[in-house]
């Protein structure tokens, strides 16, 4: 004979074994990374290579060095300027010194024919960069 449902404390019913069964996880609260593309404005060189890793390509030719970050279906187009004045709308990285090479642009273009929005382009080249895995984001 199967044993009946007791009520446990608090006037709940405690049915043996079915409530280990049902019973759901704790769940904690998920981190989001930040995908937009204009967190890079004002980053130094090294934060960004922090973030993205190496470029695929760098190019130089003072005052401004490109970094270019191909992925799959996008291309990223980083802008660094040395010593440029900062400017009252251009958001700032808290680490970046004023007058120190920042980036000052940010350009996203498709690669392949595909269209691609920012955020997705970012998130694929920070999770290449080992930033975070797709179940993260």
């Amino acid at each position: 004979m199967a044993a009946r449902p007791t009520p446990a404390s608090g006037g709940e019913i405690h049915r043996p074994g079915k409530d280990l069964l049902t019973a759901r996880p704790r769940l904690e609260p998920i981190f989001r990374f930040d995908t937009n593309p204009r967190q890079l404005m004002g980053m130094s060189g090294p934060q960004v290579a922090g973030l993205l890793g190496a470029p695929s390509l760098l190019r130089r030719d003072p005052p401004v060095e490109v970094w270019q970050y191909a992925g799959r279906d996008c291309v990223l187009f980083v802008y660094i300027y040395e010593s440029r004045p900062a400017r009252a709308n251009r958001p700032s990285a808290a680490s970046a010194e004023s007058g120190a090479a920042q980036v000052d642009h940010v350009e996203i273009k498709p690669r392949n024919g595909r269209a691609v929005s920012t955020h997705e382009c970012m998130a694929a080249l920070m999770q290449r960069a080992g930033g975070f895995s797709q179940d993260e984001s």
